[in-house]
């Protein structure tokens, strides 16, 4: 298996993406923050945001979100790199589960 954030360069601040799939309906993205953290984000546009309180606690990886231009941003950040294997296949089962999801997203831009 290819760990997909290995060609991601670690930033000085913030962090840097990779877009997951070039014909996925959601722009989702891999990326490494800069403290070396894998991230999986997902970019919708705002309306399509769900609630702070419908994201889950999940056991290693931290979920936030934030809204910025009219865009919302859902990040998954794996708090122990060593663990990117089943981070990967969580990440995997999203963009399959989310593939058909294009009416839905897009309704709202």
């Amino acid at each position: 298996m290819s760990n997909p954030w290995s060609g991601i360069e670690k930033p000085s601040s913030e962090f840097n993406v990779r877009l997951v799939a070039e014909r996925h309906p959601i722009r989702l993205y891999w990326g490494v923050d800069s403290r070396g953290h894998y991230l999986y984000v997902i970019d919708v546009a705002e309306p399509a945001m769900p609630a702070r309180g419908a994201l889950p606690d999940l056991e290693g990886i931290k979920i936030a979100s934030a809204i910025q231009n009219g865009r919302g941003k859902i990040v998954l950040l794996l708090n122990e790199t060593s663990n990117w294997e089943l981070f990967h296949a969580l990440c995997n089962d999203l963009t399959s589960a989310s593939a058909n999801s294009y009416k839905v997203m897009h309704q709202y831009e």
